[in-house]
């Protein structure tokens, strides 16, 4: 047995291999490496273009959220405005009509007043008759008062 390799046998060999070699790294090694790389490109550009998509939409959401809560603030503050320009509003008709209520409350007790001073004096003078009247039929005679 012959241990020593032949030159000539190795090249023989490795001629066939390296030509298919070169043709793999042609043909397939190098398209799919440029694809894997155009692939990672893409993906890594395109978590990025996403993370810079939800930025700015933080950033946005952000905006819109303060102008919300000024816009809150601002019809807060009107409506403050007009509940106290209502109830002041309130305050100004609930006194005149008190006044008037008072004003034709006391014209009222001051007709009721009058009204029971006559009708006191009135009677009076039937319950004078009728005792002169009970008085007379009791006793008998006329009694004058």
């Amino acid at each position: 047995m012959n241990l020593t390799p032949d030159p000539l046998l190795i090249f023989l060999q490795l001629l066939p291999f390296l030509t298919l070699m070169g043709l793999l790294h042609v043909i397939l090694w190098k398209p799919m490496l440029a694809y894997l790389n155009e692939r990672e490109r893409a993906t890594v550009g395109a978590k990025k273009a996403a993370e810079d998509l939800a930025t700015r939409a933080d950033a946005r959401m952000a905006d819109y959220e303060a102008a919300l809560e000024k816009a809150r603030n601002e019809v807060a503050e009107y409506r403050s405005a007009r509940r106290a320009e209502a109830q002041k509003a309130h305050g100004e008709v609930v006194g005149a009509a008190r006044k008037e209520a008072d004003a034709r409350l006391s014209g009222a007790v001051k007709q009721i007043q009058a009204e029971a001073v006559v009708a006191r004096g009135e009677l009076e003078n039937i319950a004078r008759g009728m005792a002169g009247e009970v008085a007379s039929q009791a006793l008998g005679r006329r009694v004058e008062a």
